[in-house]
């Protein structure tokens, strides 16, 4: 039999095989006044306990169980305007929204108190492991000293003695104890080695490959160097979770290995947010104080003095050695600054730095990031600063990228850089002979920048957007990052041999 609707008028009443559904008038009085106050709408009718009602008087197509819910009564009538539809629409939205946020607040605590549970169990459970262990310890201790104190009584009179006062079943148990004591002393101390070996505490960098491996300085005495030099300047709050060395050393890793920041949480057993948190101000104390130190530009006199030979018979006067290198960087999302940073030479988004190098290998100079796309070698070399350091008589060798003649020629410095083919079939014999001898000196400049990029592969990118962003002084995080490994490289034994 099928049901018609309730609603005499209803056009549902012949279409109840197309996925109508009815629903029975309810018998509850509460929900059964709720209805017939619903559909008050329809005169002279008054449902009984064998009436019906289809599904398309509900808002959703369906009734609800909720009493908060807009669909516990029918609403949609076929005088109900279409404004009001939007609304009761609008209004059963709401409801879902909320219902559904209820579940999921519900299933978030039910996990939150599922995770306690079990960090509760596994507390007791390394308690207990502890406990035994303890026992353990303290069993083996006692036996230890039970035979100090009997140093008089040889292995043979005390197994005699136990042989003649006691059972042969109580010597082999007592032996069997014995030997498992030791047992247990020797696994305890080699587990609390290897726990040592493996931790990344200051006890367990006693070995200089580990020190270059992880930091790039040469040994651990520098590396102790530059802890003594920051460590006032680094966080001393008494519940820290990483020591001064710790927290010197997951900033140099960084530098090194180019680890992400999980990748370092896990190492050290913190969060992320701990992670970057240590990283920035450990950043920013290196520059505050080891960069001035490690990268400045010496006197004339000093670079005179000590001029390495294969460039005293060349370049006598050669103050610095100029060159750019580009490190590559994240695309950003803001088409302006993604055009301004496209290099078409290494065909992606990167960041050019100018290095200064001086003859015997040291970094004298690193300018601040420019986007690599637009600025040339010329226009950085005009606008970092570094001619100002200029004085009269100074040589500077460059590439041929370089045409700063006139900028180099106001400061009383000459500029030198290989001579060009243009308009020339081929170089004179004195022009080639001139570029041989400069272009061996000026590969040291290179040789440098292929070493700091080897040694601190953070250099090699992609540079993070957020590290982009100007803090202080108008330098960005990446900024302080590339002077910092520049005064770290400087640190180590140069390439450049005086001899």
């Amino acid at each position: 039999m099928v049901h018609t609707c309730v609603v005499v008028r209803c056009k549902h009443r012949k279409t109840a095989g197309s996925g109508i559904s009815f629903y029975r008038f309810p018998t509850d009085e509460e929900r059964r006044q709720k209805w017939i106050n619903a559909i008050k709408r329809e005169p002279g009718w008054m449902p009984n306990d064998g009436s019906r009602l289809c599904s398309a008087h509900f808002i959703s197509g369906k009734q609800s169980r909720n009493p908060l819910s807009p669909d516990y009564v029918p609403s949609v009538f076929p005088d109900t305007t279409s404004p009001d539809k939007k609304r009761k629409r609008t209004a059963l939205e709401r409801f879902e929204k909320r219902e559904a946020l209820k579940l999921r607040r519900r299933e978030n605590a039910a996990k939150e108190t599922a995770a306690q549970a079990l960090m509760t169990l596994q507390t007791e459970a390394l308690e207990k492991v502890q406990m035994e262990q303890d026992l353990q310890e303290e069993a083996a201790e006692t036996l230890l000293s039970l035979q100090v104190h009997q140093p008089s009584m040889s292995c043979q009179s005390a197994q005699q003695a136990s042989t003649s006062t006691s059972s042969p079943s109580d010597t082999v148990s007592a032996a069997s104890i014995e030997l498992e004591c030791r047992r247990l002393l020797e696994e305890n101390h080699h587990l609390k080695e290897t726990v040592e070996h493996l931790s990344l505490s200051e006890n367990s960098f006693k070995d200089d490959d580990k020190v270059k491996f992880c930091t790039g300085l040469p040994s651990l005495t520098l590396l102790q160097t530059v802890l003594q030099e920051i460590s006032p300047f680094l966080n001393t709050h008494p519940k820290a979770v990483l020591s001064k060395f710790q927290q010197l050393l997951m900033t140099l890793m960084y530098l090194r290995l180019n680890l992400c920041n999980q990748d370092l949480a896990y190492r050290f057993n913190v969060n992320c947010s701990t992670v970057s948190r240590t990283v920035n101000s450990v950043i920013d104390v290196l520059y505050a104080r080891l960069v001035p130190m490690a990268v400045f530009w010496p006197e004339r006199e000093e670079l005179r003095k000590t001029l390495p030979i294969v460039f005293r018979s060349v370049y006598p006067k050669c103050t610095v050695i100029i060159d750019c290198f580009e490190v590559t960087m994240e695309r950003s999302s803001d088409q302006r600054a993604k055009s301004q940073t496209y290099s078409s030479y290494k065909a992606r988004n990167t960041l050019k730095y100018l290095i200064g190098v001086a003859p015997q290998g040291a970094i004298i100079f690193i300018s601040k990031g420019w986007g690599g796309g637009r600025a040339s070698d010329k226009h950085i070399t005009e606008n970092c600063g570094i001619l100002y350091k200029l004085q009269p008589g100074d040589e500077v060798l460059a590439d041929r990228g370089f045409n700063i003649h006139d900028s180099v020629g106001v400061y009383g410095a000459t500029l030198k850089k290989p001579a060009f083919t243009k308009g020339k079939s081929q170089l004179s014999k004195e022009e080639a002979e001139t570029t041989r001898k400069l272009a061996s000196v000026r590969i040291h400049v290179e040789r440098v920048i292929g070493l700091v990029r080897q040694k601190y592969e953070v250099l090699n990118g992609p540079v993070e957007i957020c590290k982009l962003m100007r803090k202080d002084e108008n330098m960005t995080t990446f900024d302080k990052v590339v002077h910092v490994a520049c005064a770290l490289t400087n640190l180590c034994t140069s390439i450049v041999p005086f001899d």
